[in-house]
């Protein structure tokens, strides 16, 4: 297996660009047999909300006063942008994490994304799985909204328990996405953030050392997913 990880520039982009980017990164990128990465801000605010939810739960769950309301690709409740800090993770079909359990890539993920908030100034710890203590546990992602409550391994500030990062996962063919949305410390130089967070994802998913993603996205695939998560036969599916 080519084991090269690659990371995608940093950028900004509204709500249905940014999914059509991530879209991609999964199915259309230059080198699939590679795990890659992108992070990325919003030029806009609005929200995405989970594969599985029905458009008309969602509208009752949001007001967004007319902000985009695009379905993701990944499961999930509804996420509000526009001020967050969010990356996209693929791991190819190859990959030894690409059959690992949901709740474990969780585990190890935001494991990496809480150190990776705590070296910057803010407490941050996993919310506790009650598995972890020989409980049944509740099915992931079953909140309509996100970051309403903490699921599982979610990322929360220890005190308040406010939830302050979360995930939601695709698993198909073409490899597993993984998205993922947080809040980023006040005054944090945002590329040292970028760099440390994914060289901790890397480590936790014995990933080799990132480098800069080969070539360019590809323009045609990327026109076609924006179309399709502008699309309201998409959004208004279910």
């Amino acid at each position: 297996m080519n084991t090269a990880f690659f990371v995608s520039p940093y950028s900004e982009a509204g709500i249905v660009e940014n999914m059509a980017y991530d879209a991609v990164l999964l199915h259309d990128y230059p080198r699939p047999i590679n795990a890659r990465i992108r992070c990325y801000g919003w030029t806009e605010h609005g929200a995405t909300f989970g594969y599985s939810q029905r458009w008309g739960d969602v509208r009752q769950l949001t007001s967004l006063e007319g902000g985009p309301l695009v379905r993701r690709l990944t499961g999930g409740g509804v996420v509000p942008h526009g001020e967050d800090f969010t990356y996209a993770l693929v791991l190819p079909p190859a990959h030894p994490f690409y059959r690992e359990k949901a709740v474990d890539l969780y585990r190890l993920i935001h494991d990496a994304v809480a150190t990776c908030l705590h070296a910057f100034g803010q407490p941050a710890e996993l919310e506790p799985c009650p598995c972890d203590f020989g409980q049944k546990r509740e099915r992931l992602g079953l909140a309509g909204a996100c970051f309403v409550r903490a699921e599982p391994y979610d990322v929360v500030e220890p005190k308040s328990r406010r939830k302050l990062a979360g995930a939601a996962m695709k698993r198909d063919r073409d490899g597993l996405l993984v998205q993922g949305s947080l809040e980023l410390p006040d005054g944090v130089a945002l590329s040292l953030f970028e760099r440390s967070l994914i060289e901790l994802i890397a480590a936790r998913l014995d990933l080799p050392f990132p480098k800069p993603t080969p070539g360019q996205v590809d323009a045609a695939a990327l026109q076609r997913w924006t179309a399709h998560f502008a699309d309201a036969a998409w959004n208004q599916r279910r």
